[in-house]
């Protein structure tokens, strides 16, 4: 009989998720020649840590009794003589698979272009990331690519069968949801005349040591994904982090941020939230900048050389990230509730904003300040609701379009069919995501070759598990009209358009995931904490 597992005591196991509250950290820019001093040393721990959350949700059985007709199923079968693999057994060889070498050439091979959700890149990284399944597992690769339209019939059936599956199966899933791209922006300061009297350049500084990093300096323009399009002028305002109490505090000194420009440090809260804050009062525009002060101690005024000299941040350094407001629903803004097909009816989307916004560097953020207080920067960052006294002008155009994605799944029959284990990662980067998503992307890879090496040896987990890698930021989630729960820990926030791949998959399969998934495990991060970044 059919096992049904209770929604509310699914299991998942998520280190990438959306949240409302953004702790405060330090953070540094690691330069080149440190990281790779530590690179090694990352990846084995990456690797390690991943197979040891796997290992305690996946367990080995008895091997498959089907007659397999394929030459790959068939050396799987011979094995079977020798009789099964112990958990020991089990334990020993696949600890032996992941390597170094292999988890920096992987790195390597994806930071080392960008690969933003939507774009050529993306779509070819994801063909990798087929081919790696196809190989591992021992499936044939057809010269037709498996590329499915989201909702068709061989769509639907290569998720809704998994609980037939007799041999492993990989595909890609493509969705079409609502994004957008940079077209231009431009940020400037008004003199009486109306005319721009200073205008900020809007550009990172490449890293002269890295010839990859220059090449692609001006590649994905420092922009917000989901932002509104538009040109807004007026009078700027401090409003220190944007949250909730900051505007509560500058509403109780009789403040009136009608017609105003804002200006947001990061952190405290998701970025989303800030604008959302903004937009309900009154403002025309927002601008959210990475101050120094939440660096904790490494930082270019108390001594330490900017990155890629130092490991202090570099004042031209911009966050990137989605402004979408991920607390009423994540995903597709114009599909709530609902996978985004390509025929899919759609909403104006009532989770994104409706004020433009741009993200600023710390450099660019002090010049504005300074039309706040005069000169003295510091004397500006106080939450007393001043205005500046020139007007700044802020311009977002933006492409916002039905732009395709692409989910890669792969699957592993196991020994009991209604029991899922989801083991997953976004894989889209705003740039090249040599950290957020490639560190767990190189972690997928090493997993998936340990677990190509245990088929070999006639291994088959206990459980079906699903190897997933999302596209336009990760983390399979559902709204809150949707009939389950998907409980979540150790949350992240360096979201790409928000949670969509991930969301849209959910959507297209409630009822299936109810049924059959019993573990989500996420690695979306892989990376190694520093004296440096300390929490404050």
């Amino acid at each position: 009989m059919k096992e049904n597992h209770d929604p509310e005591k699914i299991l998942l196991l998520n280190r990438d998720e959306q949240n409302e509250e953004e702790p405060k950290r330090s953070r540094v820019w690691w330069g080149p020649r440190q990281w790779r001093g530590l690179r090694n040393l990352v990846v084995v721990l990456v690797i390690y840590g991943a197979y040891t959350v796997a290992m305690h949700v996946l367990a080995p059985m008895q091997h498959d009794e089907h007659h397999h007709e394929s030459l790959y199923w068939a050396k799987k079968a011979a094995w079977k003589q020798r009789g099964p693999l112990s958990p020991e057994k089990v334990e020993e060889f696949y600890l032996s698979i992941p390597d170094p070498g292999s988890a920096l050439a992987i790195s390597r091979e994806y930071a080392t272009h960008p690969h933003v959700a939507g774009s050529v890149e993306d779509l070819n990284d994801a063909k990798v990331i087929l081919k790696l399944f196809q190989d591992e597992f021992g499936i044939h690769a057809s010269e037709d690519i498996p590329l499915y339209h989201a909702g068709t019939h061989e769509s639907r059936s290569a998720t809704l069968d998994i609980p037939k599956y007799h041999h492993p199966k990989a595909w890609i899933d493509q969705y079409f949801p609502v994004m957008n791209t940079p077209l231009d922006r431009a940020l400037s300061i008004l003199g009486e005349d109306g005319k721009p009297e200073w205008e900020a350049d809007l550009v990172e500084d490449g890293d002269p040591h890295d010839p990859d990093a220059a090449k692609y300096r001006d590649a994905v323009p420092t922009f917000h994904g989901l932002s509104a399009d538009g040109e807004v002028e007026g009078q700027l305002v401090y409003v220190n982090y944007g949250r909730k109490e900051d505007y509560d505090e500058l509403i109780a000194k009789g403040v009136n941020l009608t017609g105003k420009l804002v200006l947001a440090r990061y952190g405290g809260v998701f970025r989303g939230l800030k604008i959302k804050g903004a937009q309900e009062l009154g403002a025309v525009g927002v601008l959210i900048y990475d101050d120094p002060r939440d660096d904790g101690v490494v930082t270019v005024e108390n001594g330490y050389k900017p990155y890629p000299e130092g490991p202090a941040r570099n004042p031209t350094a911009v966050q990137r990230g989605s402004v979408q407001f991920i607390s009423l629903y994540p995903g597709d803004p114009t599909t709530p509730d609902a996978p985004a097909y390509e025929n899919a009816t759609r909403t104006d989307g009532e989770n994104i904003p409706k004020i433009p916004s741009l993200p600023i560097s710390w450099e660019n953020a002090q010049r504005i300040l300074k039309e706040i207080s005069g000169k003295d920067v510091k004397a500006a960052l106080t939450l007393n609701g001043k205005a500046s006294e020139k007007k700044v002008k802020l311009v977002n155009h933006v492409d916002t379009k039905v732009i395709p994605i692409w989910n890669t799944l792969a699957v592993l029959p196991g020994h009991i069919k209604n029991e899922t284990v989801l083991i997953g990662c976004h894989r889209d980067a705003w740039v090249m995501g040599a950290t957020d998503p490639t560190s767990g992307t190189v972690s997928i890879h090493e997993v998936v070759r340990g677990y190509g090496a245990l088929l070999r040896k006639g291994w088959r987990p206990l459980r079906n598990v699903v190897f997933a890698s999302w596209d336009a930021e990760e983390v399979p989630t559902v709204s809150p009209a949707s009939s389950y729960k998907l409980y979540v820990s150790n949350v992240g926030l360096d979201l790409q358009y928000g949670l969509i791949g991930s969301t849209e998959w959910a959507e297209d399969f409630p009822e299936w995931i109810t049924e059959n998934v019993v573990a989500y495990i996420n690695l979306g991060h892989g990376q190694l904490a520093h004296p440096h970044r300390s929490r404050i």
